[in-house]
C-alpha cells in the first residue's frame, strides 16, 4: 500500500519521510514568535487505492518565546532630565522610567536599578525595581547640590547614560 502525505499551508515547514508510514515535520527557516506566534497546518494522507481514500488532521504549531529582544526605554532617549522642587518629601516619586520588551512572559519581565555617578550621593533617591518609580530617600537641597546624576545599569541590555535631576529653589 502506498500513501501520499501532503501539507496544506503556506508556512516555513516541510515534511520528510522517515519510513513509508511515518513523516516528520521540519522547519525550512527560522521562526520568530514576535512575527508569527502560531501556524495552522492541515496534514492530509491519501492512499493510492481505487477509489482513493483520504484522512486529514488540523493542528497548530505554537512558537515558543526566546529571550531575543533587548528592552528599550519608552521615551527612546538616553538622557532623562528631571526638574524637582527642593521642598520634596521623603518617599515622593520624582520621576518614573519605563521600558518595554517585545518578548513575553518571564523574558519580558523587567526590573529597574540605578547607580549614582559623578559624585552623586547614593542615598538621595532609589528606584522601585518593579515599577521604575524613582523616589526620594532624602530631601533634595538646591543649596547643597545642584545636580544628581544616575545611570541605569545595562544588566538587561538597556541603559540610560544618565538620569539628571536638578532641584530648584522654590523661593
Amino acid at each position: 500500500m502506498f500513501i501520499v502525505v501532503y501539507m496544506r499551508a503556506v508556512a516555513p515547514f516541510r515534511l520528510e519521510a522517515v519510513s513509508s508510514s511515518e513523516y516528520k515535520l521540519l522547519t525550512t527557516s527560522t521562526l520568530d514568535r514576535e512575527v508569527t506566534p502560531t501556524y495552522s497546518l492541515t496534514l492530509t494522507c491519501v492512499d493510492l487505492g481505487t477509489p482513493s481514500l483520504t484522512g486529514s488532521t488540523d493542528f497548530q504549531v505554537f512558537v515558543l518565546d526566546e529571550n531575543d529582544h533587548d528592552p528599550v526605554f519608552v521615551d527612546g532617549g538616553t538622557v532623562k532630565a528631571v526638574r524637582q522642587a527642593e521642598d520634596n518629601h521623603i518617599g515622593d516619586v520624582i520621576t518614573r522610567v519605563t521600558a518595554m520588551d517585545r518578548d513575553e512572559d518571564v523574558n519580558a519581565r523587567l526590573t529597574y536599578d540605578l547607580r549614582p555617578v559623578d559624585g552623586t550621593p547614593d542615598d538621595a533617591v532609589d528606584v522601585l525595581a518593579e515599577s521604575g518609580d524613582v523616589v526620594a530617600t532624602t530631601r533634595l537641597d538646591y543649596e547643597t547640590r545642584r545636580e544628581y546624576r544616575y545611570t541605569f545599569p545595562r544588566g538587561l541590555g538597556i541603559e540610560y547614560t544618565s538620569c539628571i535631576m536638578r532641584p530648584y529653589s522654590d523661593r
